[in-house]
């Protein structure tokens, strides 16, 4: 992998600054900061938390619909603050933070619990059992990379989605020229567009991790890398003319095509 943007390890490397400044300051015997640091920091973290929060909420009204939520998190958060001015009570600013991480994290378990809304689905049911009874067939899911991550959750072998490894040798037969190696040898979100015409592959980075293959869905590449499951946001008209038929459609914008050929 030649690209990895930098985005992924910065919240990693901010929490680990946190925790080392406060181990640092504490080696010091004497007061780094006056008490009115403490009172100031909450405070300004509190106001700038709210300005935040509620300018987004305003032109977003679903991002925070409990502002019980809401009024807890920014008050949290300036108690952290405070408590990173305070020192008396700096030591405990990482137990404390950590303690805070396992109790809004602990109670979800992606392996063992809190998918229900996803495990659950009609979509997640519907490619669980076409999988099971094809496990070695590929899936593409064309539109977005959301419904590749939806497939890629049932243990199903899908192009797109999220890919944290490109896969370099398939990915080299699509451009065999690696005229757009740059743009798919990443950490990306990958989009698959339907290329109809010309029929020719083509790659277009979107943004640092996001980039969208055009891809023709009658390529024979596909046909004998395995690909024969098409996901699509709705009817595929053209999906005849390459020997694909629907076989289920869990809902109106989630429709799943499969190639003719398949037993």
């Amino acid at each position: 992998m030649a690209h990895v943007h930098e985005a992924r390890a910065l919240l990693s490397i901010g929490l680990a600054n946190i925790l080392l400044v406060c181990l640092f300051l504490d080696r010091y015997r004497k007061l780094l900061f006056i008490k009115y640091w403490a009172l100031c920091g909450g405070l300004g973290a509190a106001l700038a938390l709210g300005a935040l929060f509620f300018g987004v909420n305003a032109r977003n009204a679903a991002f925070f619909t409990d502002r019980t939520y809401l009024v807890v998190l920014i008050g949290v958060n300036a108690v952290l603050v405070m408590m990173f001015f305070w020192d008396r009570a700096r030591p405990w600013l990482p137990p404390v933070f950590a303690a805070l991480l396992i109790c809004s994290n602990a109670l979800i378990n992606p392996v063992m619990r809190g998918l229900g809304p996803l495990t659950e689905s009609a979509a997640f049911r519907e490619i669980e059992k076409i999988r099971a009874a094809d496990p070695e067939g590929k899936w593409i899911a064309f539109g977005d990379y959301v419904t590749g991550q939806l497939v890629k959750a049932t243990g199903a072998p899908v192009l797109n989605g999220t890919k944290i490894v490109p896969d370099l040798p398939f990915l080299r037969q699509l451009d065999p020229e690696r005229r757009y190696e740059s743009v798919y040898n990443r950490y990306a979100w990958i989009i698959c567009a339907p290329q109809v015409f010309p029929e020719e592959v083509r790659f277009s980075l979107l943004q640092a991790e996001f980039y969208t293959i055009h891809l023709p869905p009658g390529l024979p590449i596909l046909r004998e890398a395995g690909y024969r499951y098409y996901v699509f946001p709705g009817s595929w008209r053209d999906a005849f003319l390459y020997d694909f038929a629907q076989i289920a459609r869990p809902s109106s914008n989630f429709v799943v095509y499969r190639r003719g050929d398949v037993p």
